[in-house]
């Protein structure tokens, strides 16, 4: 029958080893999409700073996540950012971005949809395309959000001739739509409607 004695070395044994045991890991470290996500978001919250609509007139507060994309999507934004600021709209759940991707006289905006901040796009507008229908493509022109209208004006022209065609453009969960094409033939002549789409008419079931 072991004794006192032994009985009290035995415990104090048993309570060293456990005492020196490695403390538990509470979790695992974060997977390298976990890091990217994580280092996305704080970007973002640091840049919008708790607002939904804003502009970026600088480029060092651009975040690197949208700097990268914009680079990928072929938009040198840096050069004019000062006088055409990179511009935020938030409406419908989604999170829109507006930058200025082509300076100049004529010179064209890009809309990214950031709604997903892990994974942006481009988005693309219906266009008038000559001689006749509609195309699509991402740089309509100078865009111009009127919240109060909630339509976005692109206007687009060349440097070769006073024309400027605009399109109206209304926004939803699919996307832009083309309201209606507007011509104007010089400066300070009025618009001129050359196309407007037609509520839809069933026939009758």
């Amino acid at each position: 029958m072991p004794s006192i004695a032994s009985l009290t070395r035995w415990l104090s044994l048993v309570s060293a080893l456990i005492l020196t045991q490695p403390a538990a890991v509470p979790s695992q470290e974060l997977s390298e999409a976990e890091l990217t996500r994580r280092e996305v978001r704080q970007e973002w919250f640091k840049v919008s700073n708790g607002q939904t609509d804003f502009e970026i007139s600088d480029p060092a507060s651009v975040p690197k996540f949208l700097a990268r994309f914009a680079e990928k999507s072929r938009c040198p934004y840096e050069a004019d950012i000062g006088r055409h600021p990179i511009r935020i709209v938030s409406l419908k759940s989604a999170r829109l971005v507006i930058i200025l991707c082509r300076p100049g006289l004529f010179g064209s905006d890009k809309v990214f949809d950031l709604t997903d901040l892990q994974r942006p796009k481009v988005l693309h507008f219906p266009f008038l395309a000559t001689p006749s229908g509609f195309g699509t493509t991402d740089s309509p022109g100078g865009i111009d959000y009127q919240r109060d209208k909630d339509v976005f004006l692109a206007e687009s022209g060349s440097d070769t001739s006073p024309a400027v065609l605009r399109h109206v453009y209304r926004y939803d969960y699919l996307g832009f739509t083309v309201a209606r094409v507007e011509l104007r033939k010089d400066y300070g002549a009025e618009w001129t409607t050359i196309w407007e789409a037609a509520p839809w008419s069933l026939p009758p079931r």
